[in-house]
């Protein structure tokens, strides 16, 4: 199927969908947070203060073992972020030493940082019985309550009252749920009350297991458990309802819905909803699995543009014909798609087509893509010449310079209901590569960054729309981040005044948002007027030590190493 386009010179990418029951959504850009005149970060001077704490009983870090060698495995490991942050009260953090105790720092408005206090310890912990197992995870689904993760498979739901407070943290719940020997890390929480007004924790855990069964030489998938906690009146918690979803990558983001009704999964493999304790999965479950696998062999549309067109290629069902397929075209908007089923590729188009100069042709399933000329745009939107007018131009990652990276053709952003366990909402990401989440403070929210061109993206979920909102824009974070070859940690502060990327060791990296400049200044270059500046400011700290661990607020960065922990003032 060969579709052409006269006169369009820009293109946005519509969803590929996983199947054909789910809504294909699209990123929309706020352009009101968009700077196209953004002149780049001006480094400063000033220094910001640092504070360090010393950790004489070290940090509790598990190291990858022999039999954890796929390269799921490691992603999950050199993801993992040993200090741990509570969105629910400002500038606290934990992380636990090697005593097997939690400890946590608080810093209180005006004052410096103090040493920190143990508020529990992991006194019956499954670590040494393990042969295989995960770094300890800690969230915090409300204000008063914790779960934690010994990363051998023992999970606990702890009573912390007031964490600002030195109180005892109480077990309401220890146990193996998901069978002893079954290692897993916390990924995400959430905490709502259910219909008869039960408080529910619901959580994601993640781990990875060997399979019998290899597909397309994959022998290791991961395995995301959503696992249903209540607590009943005795003030003791109780596993209610687990679901099983696999995949064959570590997904970049999980994010549970407000209210625990879905999850939202972004990775570039997709998952699959397999088992559930409450309502049996369905048959067209693994009639979806099916059609996952053909459409990664087979996508269903491509694309290239030239000056003057724009040729989009789909793949169709086989004995496919002219009367099976609806095409519509007009000056403002394209829809393709089968006759009384969801639509391949459907929206508005960012500029008017010429509608008598555009035609359609259908040849088997697949056709030869045209010649085009020497000038072409690229993903990026910049014109890049074709040195050789007679061979077609084919946008790929390649295209890109080497410190780029994004993701494979399958990556999307999904959202899973979880009673239907199909996917109800999609977005390609197939262009945009991942760069960091961000918990939000006093909710089950987690916003992902997202490289969009040379920028990086903040998108938030709306439980309410399945929608994802622009909130933020970090002018050329994509490719500054890209630069840091030992790129450890990125994160921002919750007000998005910020960013922060560190590298392995010793160095912290800050990039302000722009703020107008308050006295007369101008370009040296151009001689023009500059109304926002932009800073950097890069920290180096006293110790060369590994970080494995690192959180932003609005007011601070800290910074953990198996010795201490450092405490950068910001504000």
């Amino acid at each position: 199927m060969r579709l052409t386009f006269s006169r369009f010179r820009e293109y946005t990418t519509v969803t590929v969908p996983w199947t054909m029951e789910s809504q294909i959504v699209e990123l929309k850009l706020n352009r009101s947070l968009l700077d196209p005149h953004f002149d780049g970060y001006k480094l400063s001077l000033d220094q910001l203060p640092v504070y360090n704490i010393e950790n004489p009983d070290g940090v509790c870090l598990t190291s990858i073992q022999d039999n954890q060698y796929s390269f799921q495995q490691v992603k999950l490991f050199s993801r993992h972020n040993n200090l741990h942050a509570d969105r629910y009260y400002d500038n606290v953090v934990y992380f636990v030493n090697d005593k097997l105790d939690i400890e946590q720092l608080v810093v209180k408005k005006d004052e410096r940082p103090r040493k920190t206090r143990i508020v529990h310890t992991i006194s019956d912990s499954a670590r040494h019985e393990s042969s295989s197992r995960y770094n300890v995870t800690i969230d915090f689904p409300a204000k008063d309550w914790a779960i934690l993760s010994d990363g051998a498979g023992k999970f606990w739901v702890l009573n912390t009252g007031n964490r600002l407070k030195l109180s005892e943290w109480k077990v309401s719940y220890r146990g193996f749920p998901l069978g002893e020997g079954v290692s897993f890390a916390i990924h995400h929480c959430c905490h709502h009350l259910s219909a008869n007004g039960h408080h529910v924790i619901d959580a994601l855990l993640l781990h990875v297991e060997e399979t019998t069964q290899e597909v397309e030489g994959v022998t290791f998938v991961s395995v995301l458990e959503w696992v249903t906690f209540v607590k009943g009146d005795d003030e003791t918690w109780t596993l209610k309802r687990v679901r099983r979803l696999k995949g064959r990558s570590i997904p970049d983001y999980v994010c549970l819905t407000d209210n625990a009704t879905a999850v939202y999964i972004s990775s570039d493999k997709p998952y699959t909803v397999v088992y559930d304790s409450m309502n049996p999965v369905e048959e067209r479950v693994e009639k979806q699995e099916e059609t996952l696998k053909d459409a990664e062999k087979h996508p269903l549309y491509t694309w290239s543009q030239t000056d003057d067109e724009v040729n989009v290629q789909f793949t169709v069902p086989e004995r496919c014909g002219k009367a099976d397929l609806d095409v519509r075209l007009s000056m403002s908007a394209f829809h393709f798609g089968l006759k009384n089923s969801t639509a391949f590729l459907s929206g508005d188009l960012q500029a008017p087509i010429k509608v008598d100069e555009s035609t359609w042709t259908i040849d088997g399933q697949r056709v030869e893509i045209p010649d085009y000329q020497a000038l072409a745009t690229d993903r990026t939107g910049k014109l890049v010449v074709n040195a050789d007018p007679d061979k077609p131009v084919v946008f790929s990652n390649q295209d890109m310079e080497e410190v780029d990276a994004f993701p494979e053709d399958t990556a999307l952003l999904v959202r899973i209901d979880g009673e239907s366990h199909v996917a109800s909402h999609q977005a390609s990401l197939s262009s945009n590569q991942w760069l960091f989440n961000v918990d939000l403070p006093s909710s089950a929210s987690r916003a992902l960054c997202l490289r969009h061109d040379v920028d990086g993206l903040l998108w938030q979920p709306d439980s309410d729309s399945a929608q994802f909102r622009h909130v933020a824009t970090f002018n050329a974070l994509g490719y500054v981040q890209a630069s840091k070859q030992q790129l450890q940690y990125a994160a921002c502060a919750a007000d998005r005044s910020f960013v922060a990327l560190c590298d392995c060791a010793r160095h912290v990296y800050v990039y302000w948002q722009a703020v107008a400049v308050k006295t007369e200044f101008r370009n040296r270059k151009s001689g023009a007027d500059v109304k926002n500046v932009a800073k950097q400011q890069v920290v180096s700290l006293d110790s060369a030590d590994e970080i494995v661990g690192f959180r932003v607020t609005n007011e601070w960065i800290f910074v953990l190493t198996a010795k201490s922990l450092s405490a950068l003032k910001v504000v």
